[in-house]
């Protein structure tokens, strides 16, 4: 009986001993408890959104004496959504646009528009799929119009 004794004292000190070295503590779980398996990862997955905006006509006689390229590399894109805002994609001389973007849902305007078919034409709203080139095309009537010479 001693013997039993002694070992089961032996047996539990050597389970306290090597359950917890010096410095270190241990967190107990009941049993039964659920554990979390699993782990939220986001993954950020991104589209093109490529095309062109024309604006025009730009004086009552086409074509204009004046080049159209300010009238294109003076504005921007402003494309935002409900988890980014300002975004801003700058047009080339001849109105084309690139930009890579997360996927998602979106609504463009140009900047500076300030010609009677902007309010017609803008905003509008795109979706960008993983891995697609969504096209966007945008036109502006500018109301210009020439004066009807009487005959």
């Amino acid at each position: 009986m001693r013997v039993r004794w002694l070992l089961i004292f032996a047996g539990l000190f050597l389970a306290m001993a090597t359950a917890c070295a010096p410095g270190e503590s241990q967190t107990v779980v009941p049993v039964g408890t659920p554990v979390p398996t699993q782990t939220s990862v986001s993954i950020n997955t991104e589209g093109v959104l490529a095309g062109s905006v024309t604006i025009g006509p730009l004086c009552p006689v086409e074509p204009c004496a004046r080049g159209d390229g300010d009238t294109y590399a003076s504005r921007e894109l402003q494309i935002q959504s409900e988890f980014a805002s300002g975004i801003l994609v700058p047009l080339e001389p001849d109105g084309t646009f690139r930009a890579l973007l997360p996927a998602g849902k979106y609504v463009v305007t140009l900047s500076n528009c300030e010609f009677l078919g902007c309010s017609g034409s803008l905003p509008v709203t795109i979706v960008i799929k993983d891995g697609e080139t969504s096209d966007l095309r945008i036109n502006i009537d500018t109301g210009i119009r020439s004066v009807a010479q009487p005959k």
